[in-house]
This record gives structure tokens, C-alpha cells and sequence, in this order.
């Protein structure tokens, strides 16, 4: 997985609010506190002038952010899609999915809740049918897992022209649980980044 793309779409997550696998609130001090290491490694970044920045295709949000690396400004866009609890308002998981520069194929990243079971990693299917695609979790941080992958060219159009993402991954207890995305959108957005 390109590291360059999952630093950018962390520091773009930091920002939101995760709830663990086993819904424990955690208290704001001890938030920041475990907060602060994890932004201290973020790359320098600064907002987008990108008229691309903030519009929508279908059920995904395009967010552009510029990020400084080498005394230089690399613009990072990604296509955006957080399941939210409806009660509580606070976002259970994220996916992202875009291009870093000087890469042909897509990449994603889905931030997952702390909690879970990492040895399954993630496990999607578009629409049901069709191969399986087990990414990793990368990593866990004080604001949630990471799981990411490069996608291939196959894959990339097998959710251009799906309806719904599956994803499945183990609570912290190993027990399944599945999350479906909408790709309404996703051949527009994905395209969207060829201009």
C-alpha cells in the first residue's frame, strides 16, 4: 500500500470522531492525551482551493487537501464515504479511495473502530458476487485501525460497476459483522480524478 496515501487520508481522519468496537466512550482528556503522538507525526497540510473539493458524487465526497512533503505541496484527493451511527451521530467506520500522484492504479483505505479482531483484516465483495479481496489492517492508532490496499485494475472496475461495497470484519470478540457501502457515485468520482 502506498504509505505517502495513507498518512494524507489519516491526517484527513484525525479530524472525525470514531467510536470503539465495543462502543467504550472514551473520556476527552485521555483522548487528547493518546491523540497528541499520533498528530505529531502528521504531515504538515493545508486546505484545497480545488473547485473539486467537497462535491459530491452520488453517496461519495470528494476531499482534497494539500499536504507539504520535501518543501514541496502535494495535493491528495480521495473519494469519501463514513458510516454513521444514526443515534449517536459519530462516524462507526470510514472508506476512502483515490489515486496518490505518480500511481496508476487506486488505492483504499477503510478506517475501522479500535477494538476489533485484526488477523481477518477486511473482506469485501462488490455486490455479493465475484472474488473476495482480503486487505490488511495496516496499523491502530488512538483514533482507530487502518486497513489498506492497492487496488487492481479488475477490482477498481468491478466497483464502478457495482451497486453496493459488503465489507466484513471481526468485532473484538472474533464474531463477524458486516457493513455495506452504496457506490452510487463511484464511476463519476473515480473518474473525476482523470480531469
Amino acid at each position: 500500500m502506498n504509505k505517502r496515501f495513507l498518512v494524507a487520508a489519516a491526517a484527513l481522519l484525525m479530524s472525525t470522531t470514531m467510536v470503539t468496537a465495543h462502543e467504550q466512550a472514551a473520556k476527552p482528556a485521555t483522548e487528547a492525551a493518546a491523540a497528541a503522538p499520533a498528530a505529531q507525526q502528521a504531515p504538515k497540510r493545508k486546505p484545497s482551493t480545488n473547485p473539486e473539493n467537497g462535491k459530491k458524487y452520488g453517496d461519495w465526497l470528494k476531499e482534497c487537501e494539500f499536504f507539504v512533503e520535501a518543501d514541496k505541496d502535494v495535493e491528495i484527493c480521495q473519494l469519501v464515504q463514513p458510516l454513521v451511527d444514526e443515534k449517536s451521530k459519530k462516524v462507526l467506520l470510514k472508506t476512502v479511495i483515490g489515486y496518490v500522484p505518480n500511481q496508476k492504479e487506486a488505492v483504499l483505505a477503510v478506517f475501522l473502530p479500535l477494538g476489533i479482531f485484526l488477523p481477518p483484516g477486511v473482506q469485501m465483495r462488490v455486490d455479493g458476487q465475484g472474488k473476495v479481496a482480503i486487505i490488511p489492517v495496516n496499523i491502530c492508532l488512538p483514533a482507530g485501525c487502518q486497513a489498506g490496499s492497492d487496488l487492481d485494475a479488475e477490482f477498481t472496475g468491478r466497483l464502478k460497476n457495482g451497486n453496493k461495497l459488503l465489507m466484513v470484519f471481526a468485532n473484538h470478540a472474533g464474531k463477524p459483522v458486516t457493513v455495506e457501502l452504496s457506490l452510487k457515485g463511484m464511476t463519476a468520482g473515480l473518474d473525476s480524478f482523470k480531469k
